[in-house]
């Protein structure tokens, strides 16, 4: 007797379990969707290798990676401190899109609103470290500033003795050709067109370096 009434119990089970599923369903989908305990949120910043704070929706430190704690100074005890006391060393990471570290490290500051049912739980902070990115800047300021010189020394100095040149043996040619003697003459004028031909040269130098180097202000006017 107690066979077969275990037996019509097992006959309501397939009507129960798909109902239960649904409603296992709907709890984990309604309710937990966003949640994560703390185990798993801590394995998830851990993996990421920029500095990572997450702040409560009271402003008070609830975790932080290890990229963090090396690149700000922060320990175990820092967990439930306001956030002004955290960054209490770095205060332009609330104004500032940048900022540098005393070890000569660059940031870039990223704040994230964790929003959860339409209502903010807190803040996450990302610290994208952007050194080696500034040092290829910098490179490339004093690189522009090298061609900048560089072309002010072609377009000024080069150029300038180069015309003075051109005009004294120009002048030469004119008033005294008849009575310099015919191989100085010939030395004169192949000094004229020679420096000529060098003009138009760094001239056209010039020109190609202007629609090459963008942005880079030629120290002087070219001489045509």
């Amino acid at each position: 007797v107690y066979f077969f009434d275990y037996l019509r119990f097992i006959q309501i089970l397939p009507a129960i379990l798909p109902i239960t599923g649904l409603i296992f369903t709907y709890i984990i989908f309604a309710e937990r969707t966003l949640d994560i305990v703390p185990f798993a949120r801590s394995q998830i910043i851990n993996e990421m290798p920029d500095p990572c704070l997450m702040w409560n929706s009271y402003d008070l430190l609830v975790d932080y990676n290890h990229a963090a704690a090396s690149a700000m100074e922060i320990s175990s005890n820092s967990i439930g401190r306001p956030m002004s006391l955290v960054l209490e060393k770095y205060p332009q990471i609330k104004t500032e899109t940048e900022f540098s570290t005393s070890t000569g490290k660059y940031f870039e500051v990223v704040w994230k609103r964790l929003i959860h049912n339409n209502k903010e739980q807190g803040k996450f902070l990302i610290l994208r470290d952007i050194t080696d990115q500034k040092r290829v800047e910098k490179e490339l300021r004093q690189l522009d500033q090298v061609k900048t010189t560089f072309m002010g020394i072609l377009s000024h100095d080069l150029m300038g003795n180069i015309n003075n040149i051109s005009f004294l043996s120009e002048i030469i040619l004119k008033n005294h050709k008849e009575n310099l003697p015919e191989e100085l003459k010939v030395q004169l004028e192949s000094i004229h067109h020679s420096s000529v031909d060098v003009n138009n040269f760094i001239s056209e130098l010039l020109r190609w370096a202007r629609t090459q180097f963008h942005g880079i202000q030629l120290l002087s006017l070219i001489h045509i």
